[in-house]
């Protein structure tokens, strides 16, 4: 299926989506798998911990879930648990009524916020958004500002001795204009629903609508950093479908357990070679 043939929002494409997905995670589950026998340092326990620090490696992964999906905020934070397993910090989750926020406070701006904590810093340097939270943005339409500008709210969390010591989250909803409005369990309601999560150690929640997106999880160094991201959903699935194609076409060179053939090493790389010098030779034109 080419990217053009997932109809925009609709139910069928976003079940062809969770489909695509629920594949993926399992073949790439498969694939750890197998990379993964014979090497206790690969494991999640303490003895692979132990293991990758004496070898100097360290573990890390990335997931990602259609969040329409999940039906509740203690849903999304199971899957952030099984998809964090290293992480030293715990995540609240909630779902964001922002049907009752803009009914309550129609006039109020709920401006998106940048927040910035670096090491040795007492506060967040914040910066503001011009973007709203509201339900009058039909699908993922909501992550356009001004019709032109695309983005994906994000967080960057780095920890330290079990706590974060640094983060960047860009494009999230402050967290003392919401609080009124976040909830446990979902909103009864006929509107289109909301998560948010809660950056640990700060006052932002990356809020994005439930239907549309897709969460991207990693971490890196055994989990000392850790990334999330809401992505619109189509966006997020073609940048997944390019890197399984681009996978497929370099897997053995992928496969740690097979040598390379020296000769193909050598002839690959000057087939490389040889489509560099032509790009460059268009763009000189």
């Amino acid at each position: 299926m080419s990217d053009d043939e997932w109809p925009a929002d609709s139910e069928a494409g976003l079940a062809e989506a969770a489909r695509w997905l629920d594949q993926h995670a399992r073949e790439k589950d498969a694939d750890s798998s197998s990379s993964g026998e014979g090497r206790p340092w690969a494991g999640h326990d303490i003895e692979g911990k132990l293991q990758r620090a004496e070898m100097g490696i360290v573990a890390y992964d990335s997931s990602d879930v259609l969040t329409a999906t999940l039906d509740s905020p203690a849903d999304l934070r199971q899957w952030l648990s099984n998809a964090l397993p290293h992480s030293p910090v715990s995540f609240e989750v909630y779902e964001v009524d922002v049907a009752e926020l803009t009914r309550e406070s129609p006039n109020e701006k709920v401006f998106l916020v940048r927040h910035e904590l670096s090491p040795g810093d007492a506060t967040a340097r914040i910066s503001y958004v011009a973007h709203r939270l509201s339900n009058n943005f039909p699908g993922d339409s909501w992550f356009t500002i001004n019709r032109s500008h695309q983005f994906t709210p994000f967080a960057d969390i780095c920890c330290d001795d079990g706590r974060v010591q640094s983060y960047l989250a860009d494009y999230c909803a402050p967290l003392n204009m919401v609080q009124d409005h976040l909830y446990e369990g979902p909103v009864k309601q006929d509107d289109p629903r909301w998560f948010g999560i809660q950056i640990p150690g700060s006052a932002v929640l990356l809020t994005f609508p439930k239907d549309v997106t897709v969460l991207q999880a990693a971490y890196d160094g055994d989990g000392a950093t850790m990334h999330l991201c809401a992505w619109p959903w189509r966006q997020r699935i073609a940048h997944l479908r390019a890197e399984a194609v681009f996978r497929e076409k370099w897997k053995d060179w992928y496969d740690q357990a097979t040598p390379l053939d020296p000769v193909h090493v050598a002839a690959t790389i000057k087939g490389l070679q040889n489509d560099v010098t032509e790009l460059m030779r268009k763009d000189e034109r």
